[in-house]
C-alpha cells in the first residue's frame, strides 16, 4: 500500500490532498498542531499525528518529523502551509533521504515570495506586469504629523540569496523586500552582471514601472521626501526624493511578502497615498505601489507542475468568480477555464525559474489592453485545489506517481466549466460583504448544480464539516489561530461603488 504524509490538517486544500489520495486507496497520515482541525474529521485520513507548532518550535517541529517518517516509512511528503514549507524546504537535503520531497529549494522560494524580486524578474523574461514602484529596504520614511523622520532600520543582515544564473556564471543583485538581506537573480541572455547602479554618493535606485525604461531615484541619505521631488528623468525638482503626489491613483500597497490579501490597501485619492505607505509600511516593511488593474477582465489562477529537470507534467487555468474579501482575496467560488495566453505566461515564467514541484501564479486581466498582469506565485498548494482535482487534474495523485518513479504524458487538457465552491465559511462572508450579494451571477442560491463541488460538503465525506466548526473554536483559545484570524481581517476596499465587482 502507498503511504504519504500531508501536513497542516486545518486547511482546505489539505482536506483536497486527503481526499483525492485516500479514495485511491493510499493510506494517508495528516499533521497538525492541533488536534481540532478539519482534515482529521475526513474517514479519508488513515492515521493523525499532532506535531510541535513550526513557528513556534521549529526545530522540535524537525526533529519530530525526522523521526516520524524514519519510524513510519512513507512514499511521499506534502508539505501544504507556507510555514510548514519553508521549515521542510530548509532540511530538504536530509528529508529527502527518507522520502520524496518534491518541492523547490529554500532559496527559490524565498525568491519568488518576494513580490519585488519576483516583479522584476518577471519583466526582464517577458511577463507582463502592473506598473510599480518599489522602495529600496535601506531608507528613512517620514514620520506621520511631520517633525523628525523615523529610521526603520534595516533587518537581517548583509547576506545574499542566490538564483542561479541560467547557464552559470555571475548573478545580480536585487534587494530583498521586507528585510536587509539582498537577493540575486538571473539576467536572461548572459552577459556580464552587476550590482544594481547606485547615484553618485552612495544612493540606491530603486525600481519603477511607470515608464519603460526609467527609474526613480532617492537621494544619497535614504530618505524618501514626500511633495517635495518630481521624477529625475521628468525633469526632476530639487533635493532627489521620492514625490508621493507623482504617483497616479488609483494605487494598491502590496507587501512584498504576504499571502492571500494580507496587507493589502487600496488607495483613491492622492493626499492618502503616504500616510496608507507608512501605515503599511510599520507591518510590512517596504511594500510595492502598483497602479490598480481594474476589474472586468477577470482574475485567472495558472496551476502547474514540474518534475526535478522542470518539464511541466500537468497544468489547469481556473477564473476567480467570487472572493473574500471581496475586493479581491482567496476565490469563494472558481471555474475551470480554456485560457491559453495565462497557460503560456505561466509555462514561461515558471521554466525561466527552472521550477521543480508545485506552483499556482495569478494573473489578472487588464481590461484597459486585454493583457494579464502577474499579481504573484504561490510556491505552494492554493486554496482552490480542489477544483482542479474535480476537473480531472489530480495534482496530488501525480505527485505520488511521479514519487512511486511512474511514467505518464503530461496532463494539460481538461473539460472547462466545472467550478468548486469555499461555501463554509467563505462565500458565506462573501455574501453577507458583497452589496450586491442578491444580484450575484452565478447566484449565492445555486446550491445543487451538479458541475459545482465543494471544498469541504461532501456527501461521501461529511464530517469535515464538523472539523471546520471545530477549527473555528480554536480561534477563541489558541494565540497562533487569533494572531492568524486577525491577519485574515478585510483590507481597506478602493472605493463603495468597486465591491461587488468581482
Amino acid at each position: 500500500m502507498n503511504r504519504v504524509l500531508v501536513t497542516d490538517g486545518h486547511f482546505r486544500k489539505t482536506l483536497a490532498v486527503v481526499r483525492s489520495l485516500g479514495r485511491k486507496g493510499v493510506h494517508v497520515t495528516v499533521g497538525e498542531r492541533t488536534f481540532l482541525n478539519t482534515s482529521f474529521f475526513s474517514k479519508y485520513c488513515s492515521r493523525r499525528i499532532v506535531y510541535p507548532s513550526p513557528k513556534r518550535f521549529p526545530d522540535r517541529f524537525i526533529e519530530f518529523l525526522l523521526t516520524e517518517i524514519k519510524k513510519h516509512p512513507i512514499d511521499c511528503l506534502f508539505p501544504m502551509e507556507e510555514e510548514t514549507l519553508l521549515l521542510i524546504a530548509k532540511y530538504r537535503s536530509e528529508i529527502s533521504r527518507y522520502t520524496c520531497l518534491l518541492i523547490p529549494d529554500l532559496q527559490k522560494i524565498e525568491f519568488v515570495r518576494d513580490k519585488g524580486n519576483l516583479i522584476r524578474f518577471a519583466e526582464s523574461h517577458g511577463i507582463p506586469v502592473p506598473k510599480t514602484v518599489q522602495f529600496p529596504p535601506t531608507l528613512t520614511l517620514p514620520r506621520e504629523g511631520g517633525g523628525e523622520k523615523n529610521v526603520i532600520p534595516r533587518e537581517g543582515g548583509g547576506e545574499k540569496n542566490v538564483i542561479p544564473r541560467e547557464g552559470g556564471g555571475e548573478k545580480n543583485v536585487i534587494p530583498h523586500g521586507g528585510g536587509g538581506e539582498s537577493k540575486e537573480f538571473t539576467r536572461k541572455g548572459g552577459g556580464e552582471s552587476k550590482e544594481l547602479p547606485r547615484q553618485e554618493g552612495g544612493g540606491k535606485r530603486f525600481h519603477t514601472h511607470l515608464r519603460k525604461g526609467e527609474e526613480w531615484e532617492h537621494s544619497p541619505s535614504g530618505i524618501v521626501e514626500t511633495n517635495k521631488v518630481a521624477l529625475p528623468l521628468d525633469g526632476g525638482g530639487e533635493g532627489g526624493g521620492v514625490n508621493f503626489s507623482a504617483i497616479p491613483v488609483p494605487a494598491v500597497i502590496k507587501p512584498r511578502i504576504s499571502s492571500g490579501s494580507f496587507g493589502i490597501v487600496y488607495v483613491q485619492k492622492k493626499e492618502d497615498l503616504a500616510p496608507s505607505y507608512q501605515n503599511v509600511h510599520e507591518r510590512y516593511p517596504f511594500p510595492l505601489i502598483q497602479e490598480y488593474i481594474p476589474d472586468g477582465g477577470g482574475t485567472f489562477g495558472f496551476s502547474a507542475l514540474f518534475d526535478e529537470s522542470s518539464n511541466v507534467k500537468a497544468a489547469f487555468v481556473h477564473k476567480k468568480l467570487r472572493m473574500y474579501p471581496v475586493q479581491g482575496g482567496p476565490s469563494t467560488l472558481r471555474e475551470g477555464v480554456e485560457h491559453p495566453q495565462i497557460m503560456g505566461l505561466g509555462l514561461s515564467l515558471l521554466k525561466s525559474l527552472n521550477w521543480v514541484g508545485i506552483a499556482m501564479v495569478e494573473f489578472k486581466v487588464d481590461p484597459r489592453d486585454g493583457i494579464p498582469k502577474l499579481m504573484e506565485i504561490n510556491p505552494r498548494f492554493w486554496g482552490s485545489l480542489q477544483l482542479a482535482i474535480f476537473s480531472g487534474v489530480d495534482f496530488p495523485y501525480l505527485i505520488l506517481k511521479m514519487a512511486k518513479g511512474e511514467k505518464f504524458d503530461p496532463v494539460l487538457e481538461y473539460p472547462v466549466g466545472r467550478r468548486s465552491r469555499w461555501f463554509l465559511f467563505g462565500d458565506m462572508l462573501h455574501f453577507l460583504n458583497n452589496p450586491e450579494r442578491f444580484h450575484l451571477q452565478p447566484s449565492f442560491w445555486e446550491f445543487f448544480d451538479p458541475n459545482t463541488c465543494y471544498d469541504i460538503i461532501s456527501k461521501d465525506d461529511p464530517l469535515p464539516v464538523l472539523g471546520a466548526m471545530a477549527t473555528f473554536f480554536t480561534f477563541l483559545y489558541d494565540p497562533e489561530m487569533k494572531r492568524f484570524l486577525e491577519r485574515r481581517s478585510p483590507h481597506p476596499t478602493l472605493s463603495p461603488e468597486g465591491r461587488g465587482k468581482v
